[in-house]
């Protein structure tokens, strides 16, 4: 029998994600993926849903990785989708520290893209622009800048 020291740090955790809080019959695949301290009072967390079909190719998956910002009890004081991966939709993400850059692409199919349609090819990604944020000392997420090239 596995006792608490046994148990993943995902197992524990799915009790702070934002969507089982919002919903606590909510159940979907998820990857814990970073812990970062932005200070003693705040720490960052990013983690990726998957709502991807089964046996979905790689560049059709349907993923999202969500930062949220916590402070010392858990509450959440912050929160944003920082990149996507769905359909024409892709965006990436470059972290540091407390600072983050979101870069967005426009992903062409080889057909029109429909979600479950495994019969169809990923042609080209173009960079369409980014967005800079930073994670200030008290946990809120704020844009730096405009969103888009002009």
């Amino acid at each position: 029998m596995a006792g608490p020291d046994d148990m993943l740090i995902s197992e524990y955790f799915i009790h702070y994600l934002q969507e089982k809080r919002q919903d606590s019959n909510w159940r979907k695949p998820f990857n814990f993926n970073h812990r970062i301290k932005i200070n003693d009072s705040v720490i960052a967390v990013i983690y990726a849903i998957d709502s991807s079909e089964t046996a979905c190719p790689k560049d059709m998956r349907c993923i999202y990785n969500r930062l949220v910002t916590y402070n010392t009890n858990g509450k959440i004081i912050s929160s944003d989708i920082v990149t996507t991966q769905s359909g024409d939709e892709l965006t990436t993400l470059h972290f540091n520290h407390n600072k983050y850059t979101v870069t967005h692409y426009k992903r062409y199919w080889e057909k029109p893209y429909v979600k479950g349609d495994f019969d169809n090819y990923l042609v080209k990604t173009e960079e369409f622009g980014d967005v800079d944020f930073e994670i200030t000392p008290a946990g809120d997420i704020e844009k730096i800048r405009k969103p888009y090239r002009d």
